[in-house]
């Protein structure tokens, strides 16, 4: 979730560059079909950019994930492990991640209710059939004319009065398909409500809309002053939110000095090659190692820290570090960290605890061997867990595949006994590229975990990872399948 959450941050960034970028230069030019396909763009390239930011960056997150087999392996503990964590500099992101999410919902429920509102009103107007499939609703009670899709609402009213003008302001609508533009930005709004700038470029998507709508009419030969008479007296009434296209939307003053103002030159459309820079300093911006940390923070936030069993207490007078089990002080318990069996974590500054994973059912404690103990308590280090630069196996990937496929010898009575299974590892990279620590996490048996460790410790030495530059230590995760032909 905290991924997800840096993405919608970073886009928001965007979405309030090109909006002003727009707002600046483009709102006011009036090649109306240019505009629209511009700010469309716009509102998916804000969308898009941060995912390749992301990319330019690598891991941007600070999980380092990497394919191997199919399977994962992590600089963090396996998803797959009972880990649990709160850190304390979390806890203000979660709340906000949570407000957020409460957002998501709220937006997305009055989503609904207007399409349920909109339904009702396409069911209840009488239809008549006009030309390429078009649909009139007419109504007896009064209500502001719109479209939808392939559907003109109005009153019966209004189209008695001023039928020609009203049905060619929404064929105007439909003919250009404004209604797809109003759901993606419906969508953009429910996941950026929090942000001016969705609100304002979709109301400039909209005063675009109608600037072509209006631009259709004046084609059809309607007299100019009629028709800005007809929009003035349509300034008023309800309408449903702004998921249509609706004939009084949008500033009536802006649409009447828009029909009487001269055409821009062509050549201002270069203006939007501007864009090219504008979207490259901000992937610089958001590429700087301030904001490269801030997103690697967010990233590493999870909404459900706040409903885990295990916690962190903070840190008292003495300097030491409590572990709580299940609510309780739990004394008799081996601590593990960074890999190593250690007697005691006074030594240990609670803001520097990346992940605490508490094990106490006897399956998971005979697998790593441990019988004098109630429980394992494994915490990694943010030195372990958060580098800048991952450790390479020489040759990449493939190259350790090959090594593996290689060195790994099926023990005979586990291939006699038909046992198969994965074995999950986690060792440390050393700061001199040396593999150490080597244990498993999970496996199916004693014997392949033996032999799984025994090919690990014989891999050559790691380009080691290093963070600001200088080398330290980097805990991996390694599946190794152990499967019969």
């Amino acid at each position: 979730m905290g991924t997800f959450f840096a993405y919608i941050l970073k886009t928001a960034i965007f979405l309030i560059v090109y909006y002003l970028f727009y707002k600046l230069l483009m709102s006011r030019e009036t090649f109306h079909r240019f505009n629209r396909v511009a700010l469309v763009s716009l509102l998916l390239l804000s969308f898009t950019l941060p995912l390749f930011e992301s990319l330019f960056k690598g891991a941007g997150t600070g999980e380092g994930l990497v394919a191997l087999e199919g399977m994962i392996m992590m600089a963090t503990l396996a998803e797959d492990t009972k880990t649990t964590q709160i850190p304390t500099s979390h806890i203000l992101l979660g709340i906000i991640m949570l407000v957020y999410l409460l957002g998501v919902v709220a937006f997305t429920l009055r989503s609904l209710i207007s399409y349920i509102s909109l339904a009702r009103q396409l069911r209840k107007g009488k239809r008549q059939t006009l030309n390429d499939g078009i649909i009139l609703c007419l109504h007896d009670e009064q209500i502001a004319p719109f479209s939808w899709t392939h559907y003109i609402v109005a009153s019966r009213k209004d189209i008695e009065e001023s039928g020609v003008a009203i049905i060619s302001h929404e064929l105007g609508h439909i003919h250009n398909h404004h209604t797809i533009d109003l759901i993606l930005t419906e969508i953009a709004l429910i996941v950026q409500w929090f942000n001016p700038a969705i609100w304002l470029m979709r109301r400039e998507l909209q005063t675009v809309h109608e600037y072509e709508a209006d631009e259709a009419v004046l084609e059809q030969g309607i007299d100019a002053k009629s028709y800005q008479l007809l929009l003035i007296k349509k300034a008023a009434g309800s309408r449903l939110q702004s998921i249509t296209n609706s004939l009084h939307q949008s500033s009536i003053k802006k649409r009447i000095t828009m029909m009487l103002k001269k055409k821009s030159n062509p050549w201002a459309r270069a203006k939007y090659l501007l864009a090219v820079p504008v979207a490259a300093i901000s992937v610089a911006v958001l590429s700087t190692p301030q904001a490269s940390a801030l997103s690697k923070e967010i990233s590493e936030c999870k909404v459900n820290e706040f409903f885990a069993n295990h916690q962190i207490l903070e840190q008292k007078k003495s300097s030491k570090v409590e572990i709580s089990v299940n609510g309780e002080i739990d004394k008799d318990v081996v601590f593990i960290v960074d890999g190593k069996r250690v007697s005691s974590i006074d030594d240990i500054n609670p803001e520097n605890i990346d992940h605490i994973e508490v094990l106490k059912d006897k399956d998971s404690l005979a697998k790593m061997g441990i019988t004098d103990a109630k429980g394992v308590i494994r915490i990694t280090t943010k030195s372990l867990a958060e580098v800048e630069d991952m450790p390479e196996y020489p040759g990449g990937m493939e190259a350790m595949m090959k090594f593996v496929a290689e060195n790994l010898n099926y023990p005979k009575q586990m291939e006699k006994d038909k046992v198969e299974g994965r074995v999950l590892l986690s060792f440390i990279v050393e700061k001199d590229g040396s593999v150490t620590n080597i244990e498993a996490v999970e496996s199916p048996h004693p014997a392949l975990t033996q032999e799984a460790i025994r090919v690990v410790s014989s891999m050559p030495k790691w380009k080691p990872g290093k963070q600001d530059g200088k080398e330290v230590r980097v805990q991996f995760m390694l599946p190794i399948n152990f499967k019969l032909s």
